[in-house]
């Protein structure tokens, strides 16, 4: 009996083991499918981030850039690998306009204020030539607390404000040539009038007179 209390005791022990193994194994499993998610899941964000057709830029709490896609190469004329890790504002930022955008990113960092978030406006950016040239941007927050960044899409506007300064100009061509025809018009009605009036007059007096003959 004693014989066989110690092999009982043994084989609850060995269940016990096999069932932490498994429990291990499938918490050690089920840790694996969550990275697998969360790589397919960045690599998802990384080729939608390559795909996009507007300039992505990411800056961390400090402001300096964190992701730089490819779209953002050829707009400001970087490398990525060149543009991370520096200050964003010094990198596109025109000089004429940095002390305002860092007061503004400042306070977001402070405040939380959101200010412009959500929200597309024009702005002006610089090339890694100097030249500036305006944009069309929005930004989103990314994170909380003191991961808190911020992720900005940045859009080439010279078309479309070339387009409509071109709208605006023949527009004012439109309202001129309007007026001058509206001017030539009654110039010329002025004209008829004076001609009708002083011809008939004279065509009159001169029937009188020949009726009188």
């Amino acid at each position: 009996r004693v014989f066989s209390r110690g092999i009982r005791q043994e084989d609850v022990a060995a269940t016990e083991l096999m069932r932490s193994l498994v429990a291990q194994i499938a918490q050690f499993l089920e840790r694996q499918r969550g990275l697998e998610r969360i790589l397919e899941s960045e690599a998802r964000k990384a080729a939608i981030l390559e795909a996009s057709l507007d300039a992505v830029i990411t800056v961390d709490p400090r402001g300096q850039v964190v992701e730089f896609n490819a779209a953002a190469e050829s707009l400001f004329g970087y490398r990525r690998e060149d543009a991370v890790g520096q200050s964003l504002s010094e990198l596109i930022v025109p000089p004429r306009m940095r002390e305002q955008a860092l007061a503004g990113f400042a306070r977001y960092q402070t405040t939380g204020d959101k200010g412009l978030l959500g929200k597309r406006f024009d702005a002006f950016a610089m090339k890694s030539d100097g030249s500036e040239f305006p944009v069309e941007v929005a930004m989103a927050p990314i994170g909380s607390g003191d991961r808190r960044m911020l992720t900005i899409f940045v859009c080439d506007a010279s078309a479309r404000m070339k387009a409509e300064r071109d709208v605006t100009s023949y527009r004012e061509r439109l309202r001129t040539l309007m007026a001058d025809m509206l001017v030539n018009e009654e110039r010329e009605r002025r004209q008829l009038a004076t001609d009708l009036h002083d011809g008939l007059s004279q065509t009159i007096a001169l029937t009188r007179i020949k009726l009188s003959a």
